[in-house]
């Protein structure tokens, strides 16, 4: 329940009521109220009747009645009593209609600076406005200055540690609502919020810990809502728990009732795709081939569960174009990879910007051996995400699959530019180098793998082959070595070693190599 929805609780019903008593004393049709006076006068009365019949209706969230109610009370102080602004902006702000509460709050600044306590409580209906506009910088301003003046009032602590953790300032959320945990009453409405709230903050600062009892204890308040459970799932991929986290995203797509004033049509699209995601991760976290296939299967199934409930509408395009190409992904996974080049064909028919899409279906192609295809994908996937390397790595790998490795030199090249450590893209230059006889630029890439990531055999073993050829045998016989060195498993190194130890007079030690390599090749 948003807070501008929920009953006023007992401390801020007491705030209203003091202010609504300070606001008699305003009344154009009565004459001020003196400390020492015991009654109020008729007119008082009249006007603290009908003032506390519009707070009545708001509690009850009756808001067209309050607005006509608070009109009434406004008529009758002269049109300049601040109270019955806030309260009827207060109801146009359970009616949606913002702009109407904005200027009814203008009104009630205007007229209230006198009015003392009214100015922070005006703030923080202000606040909300913004907030439910979506506006939080702006509600930050107004809540920030009405706790200053009123450091005391729950409500406005529980706005303020909102605003704060929806525009990541996760300590700032914390520290205000633990203040409003700290006071608020067990049936207050908004504490399976405020516990689902500073889950979120304590996610923000790494409190993991901290974060899941917060959250379980917002489930034990309520497990209706879809917002916790989908707070619950975003810690656990924090965490790196994915299959936990499509768990708690099932929950709360089950679980999700749209906002007052959105489309009832439209599902839960990030919860889906998140979901999506989790199970992508858990499918290629585990070491299980059975358990991987039945993750990647419903991932596929929870895409296509999405696109059946997508609205056939323009809006729905973006929403649409992720979810197939999410469903591509799936497929891919599973090795059907002519469907998953149909979800990628139909996602970029949607969104031609897509170039992780473009990349995706690519890799279909590649593996399909449609190579001239692959090499078109990545180059319009590289020419939208330039600043990525990886679609360059791969055209590289199609122009070496189609024998042009001059051009798969320069596409080597272009993801090396972009990323001066892709160390893959480094070996895949230094082979395409090979094929042309540029050896000692071969020489130079594997240099650079081996700086890079120096414990990897095979680099010292390509580094070995380019020596080689060079006529350094020498060099390459202490590359051989090496490469053995770090993993003593790698059985190519094994047999050119051995010819060069032989070249070199050393019979007895080439032998050993040759007999350590056949009991490598028996065991495999």
């Amino acid at each position: 329940m948003s807070l501008s929805n929920a009953p006023l609780r007992s401390e801020s019903a007491g705030r209203w009521a003091l202010v609504w008593a300070l606001c008699l004393t305003l009344g154009a049709a009565s004459a001020p109220v003196r400390a020492q006076d015991a009654e109020l006068s008729p007119e008082q009365q009249a006007f603290q009747e009908v003032m506390q019949k519009g707070q009545a209706e708001l509690d009850a969230k009756e808001f067209d009645a309050a607005v006509e109610t608070f009109s009434q009370a406004l008529q009758a102080s002269g049109g300049f009593n601040p109270g019955p602004f806030v309260g009827r902006a207060k109801a146009y702000l359970g009616l949606k209609e913002f702009d109407a509460a904005l200027e009814d709050l203008r009104e009630a600044f205007q007229y209230g600076q006198t009015v003392p306590g009214l100015i922070p409580l005006a703030q923080n209906v202000r606040g909300e406005v913004y907030m439910e506009m979506g506006a939080y910088d702006l509600a930050m301003t107004d809540l920030e200055a009405a706790v200053a003046a009123d450091r005391s009032n729950p409500d406005i602590q529980f706005n303020l540690g909102k605003v704060y953790t929806k525009l990541g300032g996760a300590t700032q959320g914390e520290k205000a609502l633990t203040k409003f945990i700290g006071v608020a009453k067990e049936e207050d409405e908004r504490l399976a919020e405020a516990y689902q709230l500073r889950a979120e903050a304590y996610a923000g600062m790494g409190k993991f810990e901290e974060a899941t009892a917060d959250i379980s204890r917002s489930l034990e308040l309520d497990d209706t809502g879809h917002q916790s459970h989908f707070t619950q799932a975003v810690v656990l991929l924090q965490q790196k728990k994915y299959a936990e986290a499509a768990e708690s995203l099932k929950k709360a797509i089950a679980a999700y009732k749209p906002k007052e004033g959105q489309d009832e049509n439209i599902p839960f699209i990030e919860a889906y795709l998140a979901r999506a995601s989790a199970l992508e991760e858990s499918g290629k976290e585990t070491s299980d081939p059975a358990a991987s296939k039945a993750f990647y299967a419903e991932e596929e199934a929870a895409v296509e569960a999405l696109l059946g409930l997508l609205p056939d509408r323009q809006d729905m395009a973006p929403a649409k174009a992720a979810s197939l190409f999410r469903l591509g992904v799936a497929q891919r996974l599973q090795g059907k990879l002519a469907d998953a080049v149909k979800s990628f064909s139909e996602a970029l028919e949607l969104n031609p910007a897509m170039g992780e899409a473009y990349f995706r279906r690519g890799v279909c192609f590649f593996y399909m051996q449609e190579y001239q295809l692959a090499a078109g994908d990545f180059e319009q996937a590289a020419a939208i995400n330039f600043d990525n390397p990886r679609s360059n790595l791969w055209l590289g790998r199609t122009w070496a699959k189609l024998g042009d490795y001059r051009r798969a030199v320069r596409a080597y090249g272009a993801a090396v530019a972009v990323s001066d450590r892709y160390v893959d893209a480094y070996v895949g230059r230094g082979l395409a180098n090979m094929r042309l006889g540029e050896y000692d630029n071969a020489v130079e890439d594997f240099n650079q793998a081996i700086r890079i990531r120096p414990t990897q055999a095979r680099h010292y073993y390509y580094r070995a082959l380019a020596y080689e050829a060079l006529g350094e045998v020498d060099k390459a016989a202490r590359s051989l070595m090496t490469a053995i060195e770090f993993d003593e498993k790698l059985i190519e190194a094994y047999a050119p070693l051995a010819d060069i130890l032989e070249s070199a007079g050393r019979p007895t030690l080439a032998r050993e190599y040759r007999q350590k390599a056949a009991r490598l090749g028996a065991d495999k």
